[in-house]
């Protein structure tokens, strides 16, 4: 009778040793799920104070809530005389984040002929920030001007173009014989006929001879 008491008892506490270790487990579970959501929590809210943190700083630079959009902040941020969208010709939108466009030299904010000058208007070869080169125009001419005895040779540029004139001759009829001087007007070129008649001279190979 006593060993069956004993052995119940026994057994009474051992039921109760597990139902503590699973009480105990499920209020480790608990508080585990619980720090877990509070980590969360807490890295979420940080997010959200570091993202308000940075649109703030946006605004303070831009002294306009535009977050940080420079296409509709009323300033000239590329310094190209123009303002926001639609003016600036770097603005695709009103919601532009810049006013920079990267596939018009003059516009991107690089000094793509390596001038020391950056984009219109402070580069004199941009004309205008729609401008596709930032190369200055230029000519220059081998006979020095109009030398009709000589044969010439212009080369230059003209908004990024390259181009080359050779003086050359051409013949109007059997007895005058004209040639086509090329020539520079600072940094343009231009074109003139002579006729190496009027000198006593005929034309040969771009000259009057």
């Amino acid at each position: 009778m006593v060993k069956r008491e004993a052995a119940q008892e026994t057994r009474r506490h051992s039921e109760l040793k597990s139902n503590l270790n699973l009480i105990l487990y499920v209020l480790f579970i608990t508080a585990l799920s619980s720090l877990i959501a509070l980590i969360v929590i807490n890295y979420n809210l940080g997010k959200a104070i570091s993202t308000t943190d940075s649109e703030k700083r946006e605004v303070d630079l831009t002294g306009e809530a535009t977050g940080g959009r420079q296409c509709m902040d009323k300033k000239d941020n590329d310094g190209d005389t123009f303002i926001d969208y639609p003016a600036d010709p770097g603005c695709s939108s009103a919601r532009d984040r810049d006013e920079i466009n990267l596939m018009i030299q003059c516009d991107n904010g690089v000094d793509n002929d390596k001038d020391g000058l950056i984009d219109y208007p402070a580069d004199p070869g941009c004309s205008s920030p729609l401008d596709t080169s930032e190369l200055d125009d230029s000519c220059s001419d081998t006979d020095g001007g109009i030398v009709p005895t000589e044969k010439g040779t212009v080369t230059g540029a003209i908004s990024g173009y390259f181009y080359t004139y050779v003086d050359n001759c051409y013949v109007t009829n059997t007895t005058n014989n004209m040639l086509n001087e090329w020539y520079c007007t600072g940094t343009a070129p231009f074109q003139t006929q002579i006729s190496c008649a009027s000198l006593g001279k005929i034309c040969v190979n771009g000259a009057c001879a």
